[in-house]
């Protein structure tokens, strides 16, 4: 069996939440533009086997892009329609045997998107046998209205997807969709953006004192200040995380157990928390899943500054939660100078890697096979273990901090 490249990709609710992710599969060499092969959908359900659903999807259900000659094929795919939803990929042929296969999964309990519809009378058949219909926004963005209009006729619920922007998103609301799906949770709203409260300095300046701090005495005092963060150290040290056989009740001896880098980690998250509390979540969990990636890739790579590389992840989001440009964002804290490069610097040593990162969050593994060769020692099986460990270790984090 083949080695698959997988990566997954944020669906939310009209309050921006989380309910489920799309897994987009790629075969090694395999175009981008390129729709799911059967035998990509087969590697794919057979990696989700091995793997395990949660460790990709945690809580969440997943819409996975399956070939329909592998959906009429494997209805008994040992996937749980709890966990696992099936798209009906864009310009497949609408047949009757195709019809009756979407109505056997769909008996079986699972759910059904049509993806990148523009609606056409041919596809009717398929509309009404689907619970969701996906419009991607740039192919549409001039009759959008129209093709919602038309899609309202039936009985699915709408998501738009290709949001890139807060902006594409304002323009979308008055169409009352059912779900979102997009880049623009990662991107600054430089439309709203605005000078910075004193209550974003001031957390700015504490994390400051935590980036820059040498000793876990040093960070003692920011922690004992705010009783709200002393509460959340209490409860992560606790947490099924760390499987403590005694409860521990000091700030002193929490720190202590963590070690100053953890500390330096555990702060910046909350900070960054704190800074973006009007942001979803899953803005957070990026940051996270891209620090242990790099952190993770850097280790393998032998590098020394591990930690530059899981604080450029942190802070690779910084601009959207500030709603600023970067450079901007980064005008009130000093960072490592290699991570300052690396956030403002693509050509950079640690821009490059950010880059791969990103290049791999949007399932562009072609690109990221590509940037690979210019970094010795990397290629994209060593990213693809390393993306999946990081999930599943932003997803404990998250969960173990109550995020």
């Amino acid at each position: 069996m083949r080695e698959v490249f997988v990566s997954r990709q944020p669906i939310f609710d009209r309050t921006f939440k989380v309910v489920a992710y799309e897994l987009l599969a790629r075969l090694p060499g395999e175009k981008q533009e390129t729709n799911a092969t059967a035998e990509a959908a087969q590697v794919l359900v057979h990696s989700l086997m091995d793997i395990g659903i949660d460790a990709l999807s945690g809580t969440h259900k997943v819409y996975m892009d399956v070939a329909s000659s592998f959906m009429l094929e494997n209805l008994e795919a040992g996937l749980s329609p709890d966990k696992v939803s099936f798209t009906l990929l864009q310009n497949t042929p609408i047949t009757g045997e195709l019809l009756d296969g979407i109505k056997k999964l769909k008996q079986q309990g699972y759910t059904i998107l049509i993806d990148d519809c523009i609606y056409a009378p041919e596809l009717e058949a398929a509309i009404e046998v689907a619970d969701v219909v996906k419009i991607h926004y740039p192919l549409v963005a001039s009759t959008i209205a129209d093709e919602v209009r038309q899609l309202r006729r039936f009985k699915v619920e709408l998501l738009i997807s290709g949001l890139n922007s807060y902006e594409e998103v304002e323009a979308c609301k008055p169409l009352h969709a059912d779900y979102y799906q997009g880049d623009f949770f990662s991107k600054p709203d430089l439309v709203k953006g605005r000078k910075l409260s004193d209550n974003k300095i001031a957390v700015l300046r504490a994390l400051q004192q935590v980036i820059s701090a040498q000793a876990i005495d040093e960070v003692e005092d920011v922690v004992k200040q705010d009783v709200a963060l002393s509460y959340r150290l209490l409860k992560y040290i606790n947490s099924a995380a760390f499987g403590m056989k005694r409860e521990i009740t000091s700030i002193k001896q929490a720190l202590s157990l963590l070690g100053l880098d953890n500390i330096r980690r555990w702060l910046s998250l909350l900070s960054l928390a704190s800074l973006g509390d009007n942001k979803p979540p899953e803005l957070i969990k990026i940051s996270l899943v891209r620090g242990k990636m790099l952190e993770l890739t850097a280790a393998l790579l032998g590098r020394d500054n591990q930690s530059d590389y899981f604080i450029l992840g942190m802070f690779s989001v910084l601009d959207a939660l500030l709603d600023q440009p970067m450079e901007k964002a980064l005008a009130d804290i000093a960072l490592p100078q290699d991570v300052r490069d690396g956030l403002l610097e693509p050509d950079s040593e640690l821009g490059k890697m950010l880059t791969i990162v990103r290049f791999i969050e949007h399932n562009n593994w072609q690109q990221a096979e590509a940037a690979c060769l210019v970094v010795p020692d990397l290629n994209a099986h060593m990213l693809m273990q390393q993306y999946l460990q990081a999930i599943r270790w932003a997803d404990e984090q998250m969960q173990a901090l109550g995020m």
